[in-house]
């Protein structure tokens, strides 16, 4: 039987929900290879790309070689007639993504969207998906303020051509892309186009996105996500930051926590996994086991982002064919609520090399400290960085011995560990990580900077 795109984009969602992710990056790379039809190859090869961060043994220059073939799709791309720098009143920042709704990536990328000096900055939305849900009638309600004609656009239906002609037409100065390879890389397919004559991406994807050069003009960082004498990991040029991102909590997240009892550790230390299990490596559980067994009495629970049974059967296999003690550990999938999993959590193992992004910042939120392995890429860094960030930089190992170092350290002491746990909750709220103003008025001047260079009024 001759097998198809369609066979092997099928072969990835099943490997998705059992929890294989070697098996889903094989997949979708066999169905870009396979695939007749240009914008569903591109789609294809953008999650093969992001599947590669679950796997390890992966480095920077394996990812970065994987990223510059995606650019090698754009070879015949009509790229729109370029355009001068406008002259606006004021600066017009567009931001374009798969789709605005409550999401991980909404927390960092809301105090950028919602926080800039209106003043200064007239603020556009595109949203290549359809998309219905509190977040998208809260930004609505925002950007409509600005003026009448709204400034929200939805490019759902369109073709690639015409979505960038739509963004065009704005006479966008700095088009923000908060996508990168995520959803299969649309957004990726219309920033190709050149629809402003500045492009920025960052905070949705956490690599270089190997679109051809001169495409994006500059990629989000800062001296940890990549270090000065790094930028050659990336293809794009780099808009280095003090701090490259921020955390906007919800309302809702705020009234939680408002609501949390002191947390006390009793009957042994809770160590606590709250993740996407396809980013759960051997390495990983290796070391998780380690720990366990080095802090007697100590239980680990797992919670995946899944409801899916066969992700927990798949797991608890793995783990226990690495001789992990299967009595002391509890897993549980996904579902729709999960924040009081956080009372009964003491301390939160990152996974590695892909680590947390929101569920790290959530749980320094909450007050539960969190370990983060800080690995050789900028992905691999986003832990690290939400950590330097949250005042947290204790937490952060650069090798695996001094992870589980780390956390043997902390858990195998109740009383330094409860100690931990106050201090975070007590100062997390005026942290740089929740200092939204001051990230959004730095970021604002460097903007403003970039605009003057590329000669904006």
């Amino acid at each position: 039987m001759e097998r198809d795109a369609h066979y092997y984009e099928e072969k990835a969602e099943e490997f998705k929900l059992a929890g294989d992710a070697e098996g889903v990056a094989a997949a979708l790379y066999q169905a870009a290879a396979h695939d007749r039809y240009l914008r569903s190859q591109r789609q294809h090869y953008s999650g093969y790309l992001f599947a590669l961060h679950y796997l390890e043994g992966i480095g920077a220059d394996d990812l970065r070689a994987a990223h510059l073939a995606y650019g090698e799709l754009y070879r015949d791309e009509e790229v729109l007639p370029p355009v001068g720098a406008y002259k606006h009143e004021k600066i017009r920042i567009g931001y374009l993504a798969p789709r605005f709704v409550e999401s991980s990536a909404m927390r960092f990328a809301e105090p950028l969207m919602l926080g800039l000096d209106r003043d200064r900055f007239e603020v556009f939305a595109f949203s290549v998906g359809e998309e219905e849900d509190s977040f998208i009638v809260r930004l609505k309600e925002n950007l409509d303020r600005q003026g009448a004609g709204g400034h929200y656009f939805c490019l759902y239906g369109l073709s690639l051509g015409e979505g960038a002609l739509a963004v065009r037409e704005k006479e966008i100065d700095i088009l923000f892309d908060l996508g990168g390879h995520s959803e299969g890389g649309q957004t990726l397919m219309i920033m190709a186009k050149k629809p402003a004559p500045v492009q920025l991406s960052g905070l949705g994807y956490f690599d270089t996105l190997g679109l051809l050069e001169g495409i994006v003009d500059g990629f989000l960082a800062d001296e940890v996500l990549l270090p000065l004498g790094e930028e050659e990991k990336f293809l794009e040029p780099l808009f280095r930051l003090p701090q490259a991102l921020a955390f906007q909590p919800t309302a809702a997240m705020r009234n939680f926590r408002a609501g949390l009892a002191s947390r006390r550790t009793q009957g042994g230390v809770v160590f606590g996994v709250v993740q996407n299990m396809l980013k759960i490596t051997d390495s990983a559980l290796k070391a998780w086991g380690r720990i366990l067994q080095d802090v007697p009495g100590s239980r680990l629970l797992i919670k995946d982002v899944l409801p899916k049974s066969e992700r927990i059967e798949r797991l608890r296999q793995r783990a226990d064919s690495l001789g992990l003690p299967l009595e002391r550990i509890e897993l549980r999938g996904g579902s729709l609520s999960f924040w009081d999993i956080y009372r009964e959590l003491d301390l939160v193992l990152d996974t590695f090399p892909y680590p947390g992004g929101y569920m790290t910042a959530l749980a320094l939120y909450f007050g539960v400290p969190v370990v983060t392995l800080r690995g050789d890429s900028y992905g691999s860094r986003f832990g690290a960085a939400i950590l330097k960030a949250a005042g947290r930089e204790e937490l952060i190992a650069d090798s695996v011995e001094e992870y589980v170092e780390k956390v043997i350290e902390l858990g195998g002491d109740e009383i330094k560990l409860r100690q931990a746990q106050e201090r975070l909750f007590d100062e997390i709220v005026d942290s740089s990580l929740l200092d939204v103003s001051t990230y959004v008025r730095k970021v604002a001047e460097e903007l403003s900077c970039l605009h003057r260079l590329r000669g904006g009024a």
